[in-house]
């Protein structure tokens, strides 16, 4: 157990430093953050250490290049820092406090779990021993891809068997291997109470960036790590609240229909428990990086984004990288993360003043940028990639009511309370402005922050300091703040209050209609297919399709409008693997 806590310490003293080296990089990315990047320097150090030691690897894999990355990351993170010397320490200085709990939070989690695998640290049973390989065949590895670990030599066409799997998770951690000098059987371990606290961490980070308050991030982060669907509390409930027979495998396998395969519905709780070290675990810190990536298109400056200068483009090739890494990560959390930046950037872009054909110009470009890079930086992955995947077909079986709200029950009253929150708001400030298509005269009594009175002729409010711009204003205390209508918005009202109106808009119309009949068709389907969950399904997605509203409305603040673009996503997610499935058998 001692060679084990100094194992634990030694990994976190590397951690510590692979961050320090980062924060210059970090601080000039995420340079408008409340947290200026401070809390995703170690995943964005460890992220730049791996991919350029993979991309070197082609030629050379060893300590030599790995340590030769790190002091070319080093010099231009001393670079940026002797550049902006001045305002990297003002900044840092004023975040003594954030610097404190960050590291303290991410050295809690660190020993905390460290001394939870001290009780079981076997690497035996399920994959473990698939994982293990994996790590070893890489870290063995003289160059890049590594090879099969189970299938040596070549195949029927002569080439050499390489691993075919999504394995940069298992580079990042054999690269920690190298570097630490940790034997495997201790690193192993090791490398799964790293993705613990760095997920922790990420998700205190882009709490906090969300809210700037500390205690959402630690609530946060303990729904990530310690909370579980409904069935351990079904089951502890059907016991007559005893856990002597508890199960706590059966959390994971809810769906068993007979005639079927058991589905598996993992959640990073039963993950860690269970000690596997499998993609989509390794990659939770990284997702959480491109969401608060994605988050900063919502809330960053226009200027920085959207022109033509070094730090748009750097931001746009940033994001381009850290997509196209969850697709070398975890391919399937690709095109989820993919698809809320496009919506974050659409969403942005749209509650701006420019006309339609700029902002759809201008966004367009940005999402050409990040999908350029997302598919050119990690080309070498695919060329040696070979998908299992043979298409896309239909379920035959949908989920049941109850299985889906065991499985999400929790995070759906949350979600749910706070979604048609915002839609009755969003339906009352409608009804507000009468008419479709009419505006609001403006006013500016009162700060649309902190709803004091602001004085005839001001732009600053003389309480909070909120600069007031535009149309901007509020109607009272707990309503929000109202700009300009949302021609959208207003086109699914105009349809059904004034059929005459919409020849203006014919674009709109065909976009709305044909979004309209696809959810028909949708909720139709369900219907006829199973009964018994048709009407909830088509509930939910009427609910999504008015979530999708919102989330394109002038009158959301950007915090609301990334929630709502989350909740979104998810509702599409978990809703469209009841009509779609990956065919690879």
């Amino acid at each position: 157990m001692g060679v084990f806590f100094g194992s634990i310490l030694h990994w976190w003293i590397v951690s510590v430093l692979i961050g320090i080296l980062a924060v210059p990089i970090s601080f000039m990315i995420f340079r408008k953050s409340h947290d200026r990047g401070y809390m995703f320097s170690k995943v964005i150090g460890l992220f730049l250490i791996g991919y350029f030691s993979w991309l070197i690897g082609f030629a050379a894999f060893n300590l030599v290049t790995i340590y030769g990355v790190i002091f070319i990351i080093g010099g231009v993170s001393g670079y940026l820092f002797i550049k902006n010397k001045e305002k990297i320490t003002r900044e840092m200085k004023e975040r003594t406090g954030l610097i404190l709990i960050t590291e303290l939070f991410f050295l809690f989690v660190f020993l905390a779990y460290g001394l939870f695998r001290m009780y079981q640290p076997d690497i035996v049973g399920t994959e473990k021993f698939m994982d293990f390989a994996f790590m070893n065949a890489i870290t063995r590895a003289d160059s890049m891809p590594p090879y099969d670990p189970w299938m040596s030599g070549v195949d029927a066409a002569g080439k050499q068997l390489h691993i075919s799997y999504y394995y940069f998770g298992y580079l990042i951690m054999a690269i920690m291997f190298k570097i630490t000098g940790i034997a495997g059987s201790l690193a192993y371990n090791l490398a799964v109470i790293y993705t613990v606290a760095l997920s922790a961490l990420c998700i205190v980070g882009l709490l906090y960036n969300m809210t700037k308050n500390y205690l959402i991030g630690f609530l946060a982060a303990a729904f990530l790590l310690l909370i579980s669907n409904l069935d351990g509390f079904i089951q502890v409930v059907s016991n007559g609240w005893s856990t002597s027979n508890f199960n706590w495998w059966t959390s994971s396998r809810i769906i068993d229909y007979p005639g079927y395969d058991i589905t598996i519905n993992e959640f990073p709780f039963f993950s860690f428990l269970l000690g596997d070290l499998h993609p989509h675990q390794m990659a939770i810190p990284f997702v959480l990086l491109a969401l608060n990536t994605a988050f900063y298109f919502i809330k960053t400056d226009k200027k920085l984004l959207f022109e033509k200068t070094a730090g748009s483009l750097s931001l746009l090739a940033f994001a381009g990288l850290v997509l196209g890494g969850l697709w070398f990560l975890n391919s399937w959390d690709f095109p989820t993360y993919f698809f809320v930046t496009v919506l974050c950037i659409l969403s942005y872009k749209y509650a701006g003043d420019d006309p339609p054909k700029e902002w759809i110009k201008d966004a367009g470009k940005a999402i050409g940028v990040i999908l350029g890079v997302a598919v050119i930086a990690y080309l070498p992955f695919s060329l040696f990639h070979g998908s299992q995947v043979k298409g896309i077909g239909l379920v035959k079986a949908n989920t049941q009511i109850r299985d889906y709200l065991v499985i999400f029950g929790i995070m759906l009253f949350p979600i749910m309370t706070f979604a048609v929150f915002r839609i009755a708001n969003w339906v009352f400030a409608m009804r507000l402005q009468g008419v479709a298509g009419t505006k609001i005269k403006k006013r500016e009594e009162f700060c649309p922050r902190c709803a004091g009175v602001i004085r005839e002729g001001k732009k600053i409010c003389g309480q909070c300091g909120y600069k007031i711009t535009g149309d901007e204003m509020l109607l009272g205390g707990d309503s929000l703040p109202v700009k300009k209508s949302n021609p959208v918005a207003m086109l699914f009202i105009k349809i059904f209050a004034d059929p005459s109106a919409p020849k203006d808009n014919r674009l709109y119309i065909f976009a709305g209609s044909a979004f309209f009949l696809a959810l028909a068709f949708v909720v139709f389907k369900s219907i006829i297919d199973a009964p018994n969950i048709g009407i909830f399904i088509g509930i939910m997605f009427l609910l999504a399709a008015l979530i999708m509203i919102l989330c394109f409305t002038k009158t959301e603040h950007p915090e609301n409008q990334f929630i709502l673009i989350l909740i979104f996503t998810g509702f599409f997610a978990s809703f469209g693997c009841d009509f779609l499935r990956i065919v690879d058998t």
